[in-house]
């Protein structure tokens, strides 16, 4: 689904990403809960601290339990809390497009049964992601007696 949402161009490379993790907060461990509540915590932390290294361009936000409804005008998320299920351990991206909202689901552990993989997570939306461009700026300076800047060297700009 995200690569068709990429292909329409509902997912573009100055697209503001939001990956909104559904965990489970219920005591454990119990007699019918197993586990512990610090392995949910581990991947909250994990996806946000990959996103603050690996997905920085997009200005990429991870919600923990919480539910995006969109960005303000001054660029702050609108988030309503959600009620975890048990056992939860769901992530989704989400983004808005002009004034329309998208939700893709990236990982299920209630349906999988498995926990997700941040690595595997990150190296797939790195594959899937439209590439960003950044403009970088040089001045030469020219180190004569004269101290102006030569014909031909003012700024330069190179595409990475």
């Amino acid at each position: 689904e995200l690569a068709r949402l990429l292909e329409e161009g509902k997912l573009t490379a100055q697209s503001r990403l939001v990956l909104q993790v559904e965990y489970c907060t219920a005591e454990r461990p119990t007699a019918s809960l197993r586990g512990s509540t610090e392995q949910y915590l581990k991947i909250l932390e994990e996806l946000k601290e990959r996103c603050r290294t690996s997905f920085w361009e997009y200005n990429t936000r991870v919600l923990g339990n919480s539910r995006f409804e969109g960005w303000t005008s001054s660029r702050v998320a609108v988030t309503k809390p959600i009620r975890p299920r048990i056992g939860a351990c769901e992530i989704t991206l989400s983004w808005q497009h002009l004034s329309n909202i998208y939700s893709v689901n990236i990982h299920s552990k209630v349906s999988s049964r498995r926990w997700p993989s941040v690595d595997a997570i990150t190296s797939d939306l790195h594959n899937l992601l439209p590439v960003q461009y950044h403009e970088i700026r040089f001045l030469l300076q020219n180190t004569t007696a004269g101290g102006g800047v030569p014909p031909g060297g003012g700024l330069e700009t190179h595409a990475q």
